[in-house]
């Protein structure tokens, strides 16, 4: 199973998650001294990083300063083991993220919060992977549990302070759940987003047959459900097995044809190590052209009441099979279902992403996907907050994929994430 390769930080805010771990000691407690690296993309950052983490492992403690991180670089260009040029880039790199937070006002806590899921995540992808590798030897999961101890204590750190004053409990606990996007799970889409896509706002796939709209939304479900995230999928088109056959391969690497076949013994052994770590994640068959928006909303209150809370991330597989409520035409039919659903996201502060079936094409099939491809009503591209459309290109096993970021209501859109590879068979959508 394919690891994530960069945390996909944006250069700017990479700078800062470097900075703070270099001075802000609650902040390596928190999040730093589980920082990789070989995830961050500047090799600046790189270097000072592991001046970090090398001063809090050769001390037992945080460094309190970027100074003390330079000098220790500085050390480093004694010994013959950093070129001395390195060592003053790095310098004028931290100058320049201090330079930055100061500009922008950031802080520490507010770059920790944006910063623990993807850290979190890359845990978890690693516990994965070393439950693998250990059912293969026996079954020592020693290791699993050491990275998914550190994962779920990730952001926690014995630093005491006045504690949270009960008048502010209410705000506290909203803050609590008020992650401003959600990732997609694919790294250079949400890099290129801002982080993914915001609250409150409701996400259209558009593709042709096969091209992997149902594999998009399981790759967010089992993405948002390693964050943490409560998940509920309403599937209109494939089976509850088959939805789960694809989210339990994408959380396991063990392929879904051979979930499907009954080879399930190493699913169950990682899903079991996974499983304590992991987001409520719930699947119900609805029957299509048949189910109206006011039947999911009614399925979802149930939930939530069943598992005591929220639902973050409502997918519906998908919203072209809905029935509108009262005698309308399919083109209004459309727009009514739509904006119900948009409209409880944006209400309920929740994220809701389906899918619509693109048009058919007669010629020009190179041509990227756009707004005005959605079949049978231009009223899903006026509603909807975003919308991503799938191209591929090639046949398994070398198929691509490319996303067309064709409507971001709220940040940048029309442009083109790829060609990537895609990985089907472990439910993933690209790797």
């Amino acid at each position: 199973m394919a690891l994530t390769t960069r945390y996909g930080f944006s250069a700017s805010f990479e700078m800062l998650v470097t900075l703070f771990t270099c001075s802000d000691p609650t902040f390596y407690a928190k999040l730093g001294h589980s920082l990789e690296p070989d995830m961050l993309v500047s090799p600046w950052a790189k270097h000072a990083v592991q001046a970090a983490l090398a001063v809090g492992n050769d001390t037992g403690a945080a460094p309190v300063s970027s100074l003390v991180v330079v000098q220790r670089l500085r050390r480093w260009v004694a010994d013959g083991r950093v070129p001395l040029a390195e060592m003053v880039a790095v310098g004028d790199y931290l100058e320049d993220a201090d330079q930055l937070r100061e500009d922008t006002g950031t802080t520490a806590d507010a770059v920790l919060v944006e910063a623990l899921p993807p850290v979190r995540r890359r845990l978890h992808q690693k516990a994965t992977e070393a439950a693998l590798a250990s059912f293969g030897k026996g079954g020592d999961f020693a290791a699993v549990e050491e990275l998914l101890g550190r994962a779920k204590t990730l952001g926690e750190a014995s630093v005491v302070g006045l504690g949270v004053d009960l008048h502010g409990a209410i705000a506290t606990i909203q803050a609590q759940r008020a992650v401003d996007h959600l990732e997609t799970g694919v790294a250079a889409l949400d890099a290129e987003l801002g982080g993914g896509v915001p609250r409150g706002t409701q996400t259209v796939w558009v593709g042709g047959p096969g091209d992997g709209k149902s594999m998009a939304m399981t790759h967010m479900a089992a993405h948002a459900a390693r964050d943490g995230l409560n998940v509920a999928i309403a599937t209109l088109e494939l089976p509850v097995a088959v939805q789960l056959s694809r989210l339990v391969a994408n959380l396991t690497g063990v392929p879904e044809t051979e979930i499907r076949a009954g080879l399930t013994g190493v699913a169950a052994q990682v899903m079991a190590s996974v499983l304590p770590t992991l987001g409520n994640v719930r699947c119900e068959h609805f029957t299509a052209h048949a189910t109206t928006v006011p039947d999911l909303l009614a399925w979802i209150a149930t939930v939530e009441r069943a598992q005591g809370a929220p639902v973050d991330l409502f997918i519906v597989d998908y919203a072209d099979k809905l029935k509108a409520t009262g005698n309308v035409n399919e083109y209004t039919a459309m727009r009514q279902v739509y904006e119900d659903l948009r409209v409880w996201a944006e209400r309920e502060k929740r994220w809701l992403v389906t899918a619509s079936q693109a048009k058919a094409r007669t010629k020009d099939t190179k041509k990227r996907r756009d707004v005005e491809d959605a079949a049978d009503s231009m009223h899903k591209a006026r509603v909807c907050d975003v919308m991503l459309t799938l191209s591929v290109t090639g046949e398994d096993p070398s198929r691509e994929v490319s996303v067309f970021v064709a409507k971001n209501r709220l940040g940048r859109s029309r442009f083109t994430v790829g060609p990537m590879p895609t990985d089907f068979g472990m439910g993933r959508l690209c790797v």
